[in-house]
């Protein structure tokens, strides 16, 4: 990967990279965005001369990207699409969240400079497993609960993506060489990305675990994946985390009918046991809370328990960490199943989850009126056309959250959605609960319809599936949230209608 990382084909060679300090007083204007630019990436990557001496409406949402585009040098064409079609929606999301504009404009130059070398061409490597339409990368936020004045930051935005050598024919990338470039003084631009220095520790135990065979290289071995997640906050830092996937059966292995995964727990595997080692090798009480968890599945009829899908660790020292595993049901999908599901079956109960179990029957019966929890049905599968990927279809989706010090899983589930129908009942469901579009954002009916449709609008969102690949509802230490994923549909053939040329 040393090689990748240093080709200034893919990332940008920064010597020093220092934070950006500017008087937006007068606006987004080509000179102080090159000043950024200069910061971050190096004094002399923007020459003065090249500038453009055009006038930036100030009013235009992608201000900031337009005048960006101007002032980077010139895009290789691959570079271009991922630009276009990940980093301009990524700046809708910024602008919508109301960042600062340093904040926003550092986040910016670091996905364009550390970020997109790692995403794959269409057609090279494996078919990505993230998103609906095959995109390597994903974004989501969580629309908070409580009044945001205007002019402060409403919410973070986030990005899984899965990183590839994007050079030949797109190997995947092993998880801690990757996330060690991005906390390494290069990889972080000085400081953007913020990791401890025992952050990684859990993750190489994790690596351990379901890759006990893997080799010193930077590439993963056959029958794993890796996705990254990278949280933007409004503070100007990213944290890192982790996502490990392991498959039993992968098709896109070379001598797939000989293939045997040396992993000792698989996707859609019925034998968890295996986690017990890593959660109690982590964090020793992690380790109880886990037999918890297995006591209720075990408790279900065979052909009613939950399947594994994959596990996520936050990069972050022991003692502020999480581990986060995720399981897979096809069959439990009616309201008083999930229910059970998401306490355990009573085997978790606080005052708190009695608050967030309210709010989550009033988000299920907004989201599913056709499965309401008076009527008690299964979930209807929803028709989607999409093409040949790893990313689930079908069943909901848990995520069991341990926390140290803390006896108690903290549930999330996440279920598939369409893009237009899911804001209109995600509106709804905002609604009963008080919550209101941004002050300074978008407001009135429809306002989270309108907050997606402008982040993505290479296409009517009412058309089809795609763009939205998840809503989830969980508990935290905080209260419960809600939190919307999206793909930019990067390959669609939409976004050559207002992007010509990107393609």
């Amino acid at each position: 990967m040393d090689s990748l990382v240093k080709d200034p084909e893919y990332f940008p060679q920064v010597t020093l990279s220092t934070p950006i300090d500017i008087d937006w007083a007068g606006g987004i204007t080509h000179a102080n965005v090159q000043h950024a630019v200069n910061s971050l990436l190096g004094r002399h990557f923007v020459h003065s001369s090249s500038l453009p001496t055009k006038s930036v409406d100030q009013d235009d949402r992608l201000a900031l990207f337009n005048v960006l585009t101007d002032v980077l040098p010139s895009m290789s064409s691959r570079t271009k699409l991922f630009w276009t079609r990940a980093g301009r929606p990524f700046s809708q999301m910024l602008h919508t969240a109301q960042m600062s504009l340093t904040t926003q404009c550092t986040y910016l130059v670091f996905v364009y400079a550390r970020v997109l070398g790692f995403l794959p061409d269409k057609g090279t490597g494996p078919p990505a497993c993230l998103t609906l339409d095959g995109s390597p990368i994903e974004f989501s936020w969580i629309i908070p609960r409580k009044k945001i004045a205007k002019g402060h930051a409403n919410r973070d935005v986030r990005i899984i993506m899965e990183p590839f050598d994007p050079r030949g024919s797109g190997y995947m990338l092993k998880g801690s060489s990757v996330l060690e470039y991005f906390a390494s003084y290069a990889g972080s631009l000085g400081g953007v990305v913020q990791c401890d220095w025992d952050g990684l520790l859990w993750v190489e135990s994790a690596e351990g675990l379901f890759f006990p065979q893997e080799h010193k290289g930077d590439y993963i071995q056959d029958g794993g994946r890796f996705l990254v997640g990278l949280d933007f906050s409004s503070s100007g830092f990213v944290t890192l985390k982790a996502y490990v996937l392991s498959f039993e059966h992968a098709p896109w292995v070379r001598s797939v009918e000989k293939f045997k995964s040396p992993s000792p727990v698989c996707m859609t595997g019925l034998n968890l046991s295996p986690l017990r080692t890593l959660a109690g090798n982590i964090y020793p009480t992690f380790a109880e809370s886990f037999d918890v968890l297995m006591g209720y599945i075990n408790s279900l009829e065979p052909e009613q328990r939950h399947v594994y899908h994959f596990t996520s660790i936050d990069c972050k020292s022991p003692k502020d960490n999480r581990l986060k595993i995720y399981v897979l049901t096809l069959t439990r999908t009616n309201w008083s199943s999930i229910k059970e599901d998401f306490t355990l079956g009573g085997r978790m109960c606080s005052s708190q989850l009695d608050a967030a179990l309210a709010a989550f029957e009033s988000f299920w019966n907004c989201m599913f009126p056709e499965s309401s929890s008076i009527l008690d049905k299964p979930l209807r599968q929803l028709p989607i056309d999409v093409g040949d990927n790893h990313h689930p279809q079908g069943g909901l989706a848990y995520q069991y959250e341990f926390i140290p010090g803390d006896s108690m899983l903290f549930p999330k589930i996440y279920v598939p959605v369409s893009d237009g129908a899911a804001s209109r009942a995600l509106e709804d469901f905002y609604n009963s609960n008080g919550i209101q579009g941004p002050e300074g954002g978008e407001q009135g009916p429809g306002w989270v319809e309108r907050e997606v449709a402008k982040s993505y609008n290479y296409r009517d969102l009412n058309e089809r599936n795609g763009c939205r690949t998840y809503i989830s509802f969980g508990l935290k230490k905080s209260g419960w949230e809600v939190t919307s994923y999206f793909s930019p549909e990067i390959f669609a053939s939409e976004h050559d209608k207002i992007n010509p040329g990107t393609s």
